[in-house]
């Protein structure tokens, strides 16, 4: 690209960059930062879930039939 182009076309470019900014930074959809992805189970009115499980045969190619999977939560700060 020329410099003449360049220097034609800078309204445009800033225009267009202005439009592009202002749409990132309006606030159209509410995040969750929830994942719904995970199960969890539903709680009882004593705080008490419960879940069956149940075991599928290993994909072929995987050694093991199970993935590790940890989620830590904390609370307070004796951790309840």
């Amino acid at each position: 690209m020329s410099f003449a182009n360049l220097k034609s076309t800078r309204g445009s470019s800033i225009d267009n960059l202005v439009k592009a900014a202002e749409a990132v930074s309006t606030k159209s959809e509410t995040k969750s930062y929830i994942d719904e992805r995970f199960w969890k189970p539903t709680q009882d009115k004593a705080g008490n879930g419960y879940a069956v499980v149940r075991f599928l045969p290993a994909r072929e190619g995987e050694d093991l039939p199970w993935v590790r999977y940890w989620d830590h939560g904390f609370k307070g700060p004796t951790g309840l």
